[in-house]
C-alpha cells in the first residue's frame, strides 16, 4: 500500500500493475537466460487479474491472482483494469492497494478449477481491510521471532546482521511434507537453481531443530521422500546402500553440472558431485542430531533408521 499526493500542482497520475510474464531465470553456460514455464491462461475479470501457468519440466500449476483498488477522499474504488489514470488535486492524497495470492499444484489436470480455488482466497484477502491484513502479517512474524531470535552483545550492527540472516532462513523454511528444502542460496539469489547441498543439513537444519524442530523434521522428510532415487544413484556407480547427489532437485537425481564458470568467466570441468560423498554421511549425521534433540521416535520407526541404514550400507 502506497500513499501519493501532488506537493505542488493538480496532475494526472498513471498507474501500470499488470502481471509480468517475461520473468526469467539464469541458464547453463548454454542456456543463455531461461524461462521455467508455459502460461496457460492469463486475463482480467471479477475487477481482478489472473495468471495460470505450468512448469516445464514437473507440470506443476502455478495460479495467481492480484488485484487493486484505490482511495480518494474516503471513497474506495476497486480498479477494473491493470492500467488507469486519476486526476489529483493539489494536497489530497490517493492510497494505492495491491493484493496478491499465489498458490501451487501438483499436476495440471483441472486449470479452471484451480484457478477458482485460488481466487475465493485471493476474493477474500481483497476485501478484507488492510490494516487487518498487515497487523496478521505482523502477529505471524512476531510468533517466529519468539521462538528464532538470538540476542547479541556488543556492537549494532552484528546484532542487525544476525537478524538478517536468520530472516532469510525464516522465509524459505519448508512446512510441506518433504516436499522441498532449502537451497544453498535461501531466496536471496539464483545461484545453483535452488539446488539443494549438504549445507542444508550441516549449516542450516541445526539452528531450526533448536528452534521449529517441525521445520528440520520436513527437511529430513525431503531427503526420505527421495530415498529410493538415492538407491538409483548408488547402484549405477557400483555401491550399495543410497547415495545421495551432490545437488539435489525435484527427484533426486544428481543436477550437479559437469562443466561452469569459475570467478575469473573461465569454463572449467566439475568433479564435486563425483568426489564429494560426504553428503551422505552428513544427511546421517542430521538425522541422528534431529533424534537426539527430539527424541521422535515415530519419525525414526518410519524414516530415520532407514535413512541411516542405507547410509550405513553405503560406507560399508
Amino acid at each position: 500500500q502506497i500513499m501519493v499526493a501532488s506537493q505542488d500542482c493538480d496532475c494526472t497520475l498513471e498507474i501500470h500493475t499488470s502481471i509480468d510474464t517475461s520473468v526469467t531465470n539464469e541458464g547453463m553456460l548454454t542456456e543463455g537466460r531461461k524461462t521455467h514455464f508455459n502460461v496457460k491462461d492469463i486475463g482480467q475479470e471479477k475487477n481482478a487479474g489472473f495468471l495460470v501457468v505450468e512448469t516445464l519440466e514437473k507440470k506443476h500449476t502455478i495460479v495467481f491472482w492480484s488485484g487493486f483498488y484505490y482511495e480518494i477522499n474516503g471513497k474506495k474504488v476497486y480498479a477494473k483494469d491493470n492500467m488507469l489514470e486519476l486526476n489529483l488535486e493539489k494536497g489530497k492524497p490517493v492510497i494505492i492497494t495491491k493484493i496478491f495470492h499465489i498458490e501451487n499444484f501438483a499436476g495440471s489436470n483441472n486449470n479452471n478449477s484451480y484457478k477458482e480455488k485460488v481466487f475465493k482466497k485471493f476474493y477474500r484477502s481483497f476485501h478484507t481491510d488492510f490494516n487487518d491484513l498487515l497487523n496478521a502479517h505482523i502477529e505471524a512474524w512476531e510468533k517466529l521471532w519468539d521462538t528464532s531470535d538470538v540476542q547479541l552483545k556488543g556492537t549494532a550492527n552484528l546484532q542487525i546482521n544476525l537478524r538478517f540472516n536468520i530472516y532469510h532462513m525464516l522465509i524459505c523454511a519448508p512446512g510441506d511434507n518433504g516436499f522441498s528444502s532449502i537451497g544453498a542460496r535461501t531466496l536471496s539469489g539464483e545461484g545453483y537453481k535452488g539446488h539443494v547441498f549438504w549445507d542444508s543439513e550441516i549449516l542450516i537444519l541445526p539452528f531450526f531443530l533448536y528452534t521449529h524442530p517441525e521445520m528440520a523434521k520436513n527437511m529430513l522428510l525431503y531427503r526420505y521422500m527421495r530415498l529410493d532415487k538415492a538407491r538409483e544413484n548408488a547402484k549405477e556407480l557400483g555401491y550399495t546402500g543410497a547415495m545421495f547427489p551432490w545437488e539435489s532437485a525435484g527427484i533426486g537425481d544428481e543436477q550437479t553440472p559437469d562443466w561452469a564458470k569459475d570467478i575469473n568467466g573461465k569454463i572449467v570441468k566439475i568433479y564435486s558431485h563425483k568426489m564429494e560423498h560426504h553428503i551422505t554421511a552428513d544427511i546421517a549425521f542430521a538425522v541422528w542430531r534431529y533424534y537426539l534433540a527430539t527424541e521422535d521416535d515415530t519419525f525414526m520407526k518410519q524414516y530415520g533408521c532407514e535413512l541411516l541404514f542405507e547410509s550405513a550400507r553405503f560406507w560399508a
